[in-house]
C-alpha cells in the first residue's frame, strides 16, 4: 500500500509540475502564508513587510499601509513581468480563501473578468476540502474546479486566469492601472454598470441547492411559498473575537427591528453559528441558532431570496450584491473604503465616534484612522476616540427607509445628502462610494458639515 500511495504522490507531483511549466515558472516557494520567496525578497523578508502593511491598515493608516502593499508587489512585477506585461502572481493560501466574508470577492472578481476589467492570468488557490461542498462555491460552478492536494489534506482550486489578489485580499492588479486596492476596483465595478445594468453582476443559486433549500424551510414550517409572503434574513456579528470587537454588536439591539418586521406581516430568518445568543422565541423568526446543523446550508438561500438583507461589519454582508439582495448594514466601520456603491443595492448605518464628547462627521472621521479601519479598542483609546453603536431606534428606522425604497423600486437613486456624502468623500483618495442610510442622514445633517 505504501509503494502504490508513493507512486501515486510521484504522478501527482509530476501533473503539477507539467501545470505550472505550460503556464509559466513561477520560480518562487509556496509558503502556507501565502508568501512567496523570490530573489529580491525572502520568504521572512516579504513575510515581515505584508506584516507591516497589514498592521498600518488594521490600525487605520490605510494610505500607508496599501502605498506599502503596492511597492512591495510593485518589485514583485519586475520580477514576474513577462514581455508583454503580463503578470503572474502569487498563490493564495488557505488563511485567504477559506474565510467566509473573503470568498463573495471571487464572485467580484469572476464579474470583474466578464465586464473586461482584469486580463486573463493563470492562477492556483488552496482551500480547505470540505469547502468543495460550500453553497457560494457550487454557485460559482465551472468558474472554480477542484483537484487533489498532495497532503490530502486541503485542495487546489484552479481559478481560471482571472485571479489577480494579492495577501489578504487589500490588492489587485490590472494591465491597464497596475497596482490598486481591491475595494476600489470592485466599487468601481459597481459604479460603472449602474443600478440598470446590476441584472448582469448577479448569480443564480443552483438548481438543486434550491430544491433542497426550499425543501428544508418548507418541512420546519418556516415558508410555505405563498404569493405574499416575505423575509428579512439577518445576521448579528458578536463573535467575541477581542481583535475586531469593535465590529461586534449587542443582540438586543435588533429587537425593535425583529418586532417592526412582525407587526408589517413579514417573517426573520436570522443566520448565525450554534454558539450565539438566541433570539426570542416567536412564531415568525426562525433563529439558527436554535438549530445549527441542520440549517447552516441554507443560509446562502436566506441571502440570496430575502426581501432586505440586514447584517453588520462582518462576512455575510459581503454575499447580499451577487443576488440582488437589497440590504442594511448596520454598524458600519472603516467607511472610508468598505461600502459598495448604490447599485449594489446596499446602504450602511454608520457607527458613530466621539472625540473628547464631540461626535466626529464625515469628514472627521475620513480624517481620522477610525474612518479607514476596524481599529482596536487600545488604538481607538490612545486616540481618544470612543465608538457607540447604532441604537436600536436607529437599526429599525434605517430598515423602514431602505424597505419603502424597495417596495417603490426606487433604490439606487441619489438623494441631496448623498450628493453632499460624494462631495466629502471625493478629496480623499481610493474612498468608496456606497450609499449611507437616508434615514440616518435626515436626522443627522450635522453629519455632512
Amino acid at each position: 500500500m505504501s509503494y502504490l500511495n508513493f507512486i501515486y504522490r510521484l504522478f501527482l507531483g509530476l501533473f503539477y509540475r507539467s501545470q505550472f511549466s505550460r503556464e509559466k515558472n513561477l520560480g518562487v516557494e509556496i509558503h502556507n502564508s501565502g508568501i512567496l520567496g523570490v530573489a529580491k525578497w525572502s520568504h521572512g523578508n516579504a513575510l515581515s513587510e505584508v506584516r507591516l502593511a497589514h498592521t498600518d491598515l488594521s490600525n487605520g493608516n490605510y494610505f500607508d499601509g496599501i502605498n506599502r502593499l503596492i511597492n512591495f508587489h510593485e518589485s514583485l512585477y519586475e520580477l514576474h513581468s513577462d514581455s508583454n506585461g503580463n503578470f503572474y502572481p502569487p498563490i493564495l493560501s488557505r488563511e485567504w480563501t477559506n474565510a467566509f466574508g473573503h470568498i463573495p470577492n471571487i464572485g467580484s472578481l469572476i464579474k470583474l473578468k466578464e465586464k473586461g476589467y482584469l486580463e486573463e492570468i493563470p492562477n492556483r488557490a488552496i482551500l480547505s476540502s470540505g469547502f468543495k461542498e460550500v453553497p457560494i462555491l457550487e454557485t460559482f460552478g465551472s468558474h472554480i474546479s477542484f483537484l487533489p492536494d498532495l497532503g490530502g489534506l486541503s485542495t487546489w482550486s484552479q481559478l481560471p486566469s482571472f485571479l489577480h489578489l494579492f495577501l489578504g485580499q487589500n490588492v489587485i492588479w490590472t494591465k491597464k492601472s497596475g497596482f490598486v486596492p481591491l475595494e476600489w476596483q470592485i466599487d468601481r465595478l459597481y459604479r460603472d454598470l449602474g443600478v440598470s445594468d446590476s441584472r448582469g453582476l448577479r448569480f443564480d443559486l443552483p438548481s438543486k441547492y434550491m430544491c433542497e433549500s426550499e425543501e428544508i424551510l418548507r418541512k420546519i414550517g418556516f415558508l410555505d411559498f405563498s404569493k405574499d409572503e416575505w423575509f428579512v434574513a439577518l445576521h448579528i456579528r458578536n463573535s467575541g473575537d477581542a481583535s475586531a470587537k469593535i465590529r461586534d454588536i449587542e443582540i438586543e439591539r435588533f429587537q425593535l427591528l425583529v418586532e417592526e418586521i412582525g407587526k408589517l406581516g413579514g417573517k426573520v430568518a436570522r443566520i448565525c453559528t450554534g454558539s450565539s445568543s438566541k433570539l426570542p422565541d416567536l412564531d415568525f423568526v426562525l433563529d439558527c441558532a436554535r438549530f445549527p446543523d441542520s440549517l447552516e446550508r441554507v443560509h446562502l438561500y436566506l441571502i440570496a431570496k430575502a426581501r432586505v438583507f440586514v447584517g453588520t461589519a462582518s462576512g455575510p454582508y459581503a454575499y447580499p450584491k451577487l443576488f440582488g439582495t437589497p440590504s442594511l448594514v448596520t454598524n458600519m466601520t472603516n467607511i472610508g473604503r468598505a461600502c459598495f456603491p448604490s447599485s449594489s443595492l446596499q446602504e450602511y448605518l454608520p457607527m458613530r465616534f466621539y472625540k473628547s464628547g464631540r461626535e466626529l462627521s464625515l469628514f472627521d472621521l475620513l480624517q481620522s484612522p477610525a474612518g479607514w479601519a476596524d481599529c482596536s479598542p487600545e488604538v481607538l483609546k490612545s486616540m481618544d476616540l470612543q465608538a457607540i453603536p447604532n441604537s436600536p431606534e436607529e437599526i429599525r428606522d434605517a430598515f423602514l427607509s431602505i424597505l419603502r425604497r424597495v417596495t417603490a423600486d426606487e433604490v439606487g437613486g441619489k438623494s441631496s445628502f448623498q450628493l453632499r456624502v460624494d462631495e466629502i468623500r471625493s478629496t480623499f483618495e481610493w474612498t468608496s462610494t456606497g450609499n449611507f442610510s437616508e434615514s440616518f442622514l435626515q436626522d443627522n445633517e450635522y453629519w455632512l458639515s
